[in-house]
């Protein structure tokens, strides 16, 4: 299982995730990210459904800030 300090260290951002309950606008949804279950937001004031791939592209605490597509594009 991976652990925050171990997200720390390694995180690549722009990694897909896919969330497992809905994120809303300005609201903590849950993702799940290299097999871990994580607390997610949404950087843009939009909703993610369950089942949506997203894109992690930065993480607040133990939160990660996800986004519907990568930061690169």
């Amino acid at each position: 299982m991976l652990d925050f300090q171990d997200l720390q260290k390694e995180l690549h951002f722009d990694r897909e995730a896919v969330v497992e309950a809905d994120i809303y606008p300005n609201r903590t949804g849950r993702v799940k990210f290299r097999g871990s279950y994580w607390p997610a937001r949404c950087r843009r004031g939009i909703t993610l459904r369950r089942g949506e791939r997203c894109y992690v592209v930065d993480v607040c605490n133990i939160t990660l800030m996800v986004d519907v597509r990568l930061a690169t594009e």
